[in-house]
């Protein structure tokens, strides 16, 4: 149950240590033949939540923007902001993601941990030939008793470019269907972020709570 699944995150998060030699491994991996690695989507200036297989309430938009990352760690941290509709108001949170599964290849697994929150968040993505989307699995543990575990769709700016949208919107799409085993879920306007056309920025967010 949750005892063991808590077990699990930290005994995977123990063993995530990587040797300088296999960092490097890593990173030329991903630079040779993995143009579509989980850490490169997630390390995107902004990326968005577009689809889920959950609800998330009144929450109309879910963007993440990128602060600082290391490539040879593949490590790195994001401002996470969340509009709650009828609210009418932002809320920030700052994530720290760090890798988790084999050291040799481009990770596909990463944990943050939220002291504040007491919750503790994986997100495993899964293998993908679509560009500028991934699909994640996330499982989140809050206050080490309370397990939720959500099918995602992300994408980044490089997914609104008008020559591209349509085909990527279909790959993308296909992706989420088969590995959330949902045809529909609840899907976001990316609007409510504040990316009207491709090359705009969200709009500055209050960052009280």
């Amino acid at each position: 149950g949750l005892r063991r699944w808590n077990l699990l995150f930290l005994i995977t998060v123990a063993m995530a240590t990587c040797a300088g030699k296999a960092k490097k491994d890593r990173v030329q991996a991903r630079q040779e033949g993995d143009g579509n690695s989980a850490w490169k989507f997630m390390s995107s200036n902004h990326i968005y939540l577009i689809r889920t297989n959950t609800s998330l309430g009144n929450y109309t938009c879910i963007s993440a923007a990128t602060i600082n990352k290391s490539e040879t760690e593949e490590t790195l941290k994001q401002v996470v902001s969340f509009f709650h509709a009828a609210g009418k108001k932002w809320f920030n949170l700052t994530a720290d993601y760090k890798p988790l599964d084999n050291c040799s290849n481009p990770s596909r697994m990463f944990f943050s941990i939220d002291e504040n929150m007491k919750t503790e968040t994986n997100y495993t993505f899964y293998l993908s030939n679509c560009t500028d989307c991934a699909v994640a699995l996330k499982s989140k543990l809050k206050n080490k008793t309370d397990l939720s575990i959500s099918c995602e769709l992300w994408v980044n700016n490089d997914f609104f470019k008008e020559n591209r949208r349509s085909k990527i919107r279909t790959c993308c799409d296909m992706e989420f269907q088969t590995h959330c085993s949902c045809a529909e879920g609840r899907e976001y306007d990316v609007n409510e972020c504040g990316l009207y056309t491709y090359g705009q920025q969200p709009p500055p967010h209050d960052s009280s709570s």
